[in-house]
């Protein structure tokens, strides 16, 4: 499942993006994005909830934290 909806027509429900939020952190793999799409899928087979327009925000936000450089106190 790819997710191509565009911003400008993406819809956003607050109750919904903490639902799929929550639901991400509470998985065990690695790969946040295949965790989202595989919520969204069983969100919508079991729920009949539609989480694109939430899958999108999520995903562009993850992008936008990882293109800032971050400082470490690590180092």
């Amino acid at each position: 499942m790819h997710l191509t909806a565009t911003p400008a027509t993406n819809r956003v429900n607050g109750a919904e993006l903490r639902f799929l939020r929550e639901a991400v952190a509470a998985t065990t793999t690695e790969c946040r994005r295949a965790a989202i799409q595989a919520i969204v899928v069983y969100a919508h087979l079991h729920f009949n909830m539609d989480l694109t327009g939430e899958a999108a925000f999520l995903l562009a936000e993850m992008d936008a934290d990882t293109s800032q450089p971050r400082l470490s106190a690590l180092n």
